[in-house]
């Protein structure tokens, strides 16, 4: 089988990320994933630091996870106070997602992103 797995580093300025959260980053992660073809099965988001769950010097940021049929899409990220910094990956199994469309989609919802992206195709 099949599978590709895109990996994505970057920033993006702070009001395009304050933009983003308007709409709610569980909710772009989503759209990105139905955008290539993918099959939701559940997501959620965690604002860092938590409290409960974290570590106690966990910088500001959060972490959110979509589970797909085909496997998932992440999204770690860490507030500065002029960007912020972001890894983004989808890793979709077969030939009916396309991980480079979910990453494409997410990433036009931050204008003015800065972005390094690698793609490894798997036999799995």
């Amino acid at each position: 089988m099949a599978a590709e797995h895109v990996l994505v580093d970057g920033w993006v300025p702070v009001a395009s990320w304050r933009a983003l959260e308007d709409v709610g980053v569980l909710t772009a992660l989503v759209a990105a994933a139905l955008a290539g073809d993918a099959t939701v099965l559940d997501g959620r988001v965690i604002s860092l630091p938590d409290p409960k769950r974290s570590k106690p010097d966990s910088p500001p940021g959060g972490t959110a996870w979509v589970g797909l049929d085909e496997s998932h899409v992440t999204l770690h990220w860490y507030d500065g106070e002029d960007r912020v910094r972001f890894a983004l990956d989808a890793f979709t199994c077969g030939d009916m997602a396309n991980p480079s469309r979910i990453v494409d989609a997410f990433l036009q919802r931050l204008p003015g992103a800065f972005s390094d992206r690698k793609s490894l195709v798997r036999t799995i």
